[in-house]
């Protein structure tokens, strides 16, 4: 009987140190939960009051025999970055590119801005307001930040704060920092924080579909001072052009090419084997690559005396290529393989002049059609592509 008492009162203790245990572990991991959130909220208000909302239109006056009618067009609600404490903007160049209306809003205030200069190879630009709003943002110098946690913060419909959690995935080919996480509209524009509140990059955009984008591109913040000290000092940065809209191909099996030997980076080569490539698809009037002799269907090989294995790094190299350099192309045509020279041009305008949407069309219609006829293009241009892959095979 003494012995079963023993037993029951041992079973009791046991049961009532796990349950102890137990409620303590819980209590423990709650706190660590309500530390974190408490954390997290401080830091997301703390960061938020470095962004800032920006409106921009387009205002056009049209005239008739009675008065004169002025109204604005539709624009563009984005983000920016507080970068100093005398009223300096970062922004993207499409958010404010040809508007001549641009108001800066930060909690109740709402003042006008103007664009100080944009840097097209970035792809950023400089607004003045003259008036301090919000909070600097700290820059971050690091360089890498693959699998670090970051946040990425806008707004959106009027709320200050549109925070998003995500991890860096590394920077791409371009320059540009890839991160995962819900980008919205509301988003790009804002800053990339890591979780000690320093900004890792500007969001510039994302990849997918802009709706529900799951991964988004950031300019990365050790280049931001650059900027900005730039454009204060000089105004517009052009980018290098050449004036072509090309699709990236991957050939397979590779086409085997005769090549010159004349060129040093490959001087003991003879044939080599193509398996990526860019094929151009449209060429600007009067462009650089036009007067250099390309033409629409021209599948480019090399450049520089280098094969062509990233069309988002070539993309970079021309953008940050000085106007005036000469770059070296080669490239099939009809089954031949040419070389030419194109002499660098420069860019002011980031991609496509902004026009004033046509009245009596919707987006959607606009968006359809446009898109409609890029896709027919397309086609026809794939189509002369397997032609001419099966011709230079000899089939």
């Amino acid at each position: 009987m003494l012995t079963f008492c023993i037993k029951t009162v041992r079973l009791s203790l046991t049961v009532v140190f796990l349950v102890a245990s137990f409620s303590i572990n819980v209590y423990s991991f709650d706190s660590t939960l309500c530390y974190l959130e408490k954390n997290l909220n401080r830091l997301v208000f703390d960061i938020s009051s470095s962004i800032v909302t920006v409106e921009a239109s387009w205002s056009q006056t049209q005239s008739n025999n009675r008065f004169d009618d002025i109204y604005v067009l539709p624009g563009l609600i984005s983000r920016g970055i507080v970068v100093d404490s005398n009223g300096h903007i970062l922004v993207t160049i499409p958010a404010v590119e040809n508007r001549d209306k641009i108001l800066v809003n930060f909690g109740s205030k709402s003042v006008p801005a103007k664009i100080v200069g944009a840097d097209y190879q970035s792809g950023l630009a400089l607004l003045s307001t003259g008036v301090k709003l919000g909070q600097p943002v700290i820059m971050s110098e690091q360089y890498l930040c693959t699998g670090q946690m970051v946040v990425a913060i806008g707004n959106a419909f009027g709320i200050r704060a549109n925070p998003t959690l995500g991890f860096c995935a590394g920077t791409r080919p371009d320059g540009n920092i890839q991160f995962s996480g819900l980008i919205s509209s509301g988003t790009t524009g804002g800053g990339l924080f890591d979780l000690t509140g320093n900004l890792v990059g500007l969001i510039s955009g994302s990849l997918g579909d802009d709706d529900k984008a799951g991964v988004g591109l950031a300019v990365p913040a050790y280049k931001l001072s650059g900027v900005v000290q730039y454009i204060k000092k000089y105004g517009n940065k052009p980018a290098g052009y050449i004036g072509v809209n090309s699709t990236e191909i991957e050939i397979v099996p590779p086409i085997v090419i005769s090549r010159r030997s004349s060129n040093l980076s490959f001087a003991s080569q003879n044939r080599i084997e193509i398996s990526k490539g860019f094929v151009i698809n449209f060429l600007f009037k009067d462009s650089p690559a036009s007067r250099a002799g390309l033409r629409e269907n021209d599948l480019i090989f090399e450049v520089d005396g280098r094969l062509v294995n990233s069309i988002a790094a070539l993309r970079e190299r021309i953008i940050m290529t000085a106007p005036g350099t000469v770059i070296s192309f080669g490239f099939i045509r009809n089954n031949q393989v040419y070389y030419t020279q194109v002499i660098a041009g420069e860019t002011k305008q980031w991609f496509s002049k902004n026009i004033p949407p046509k009245r009596g069309l919707s987006k959607n219609a606009r968006l359809f059609d446009s898109l409609s006829t890029e896709i027919n293009d397309l086609k026809n241009k794939l189509d002369e592509l397997e032609k001419l892959v099966k011709i230079s095979r000899g089939n």
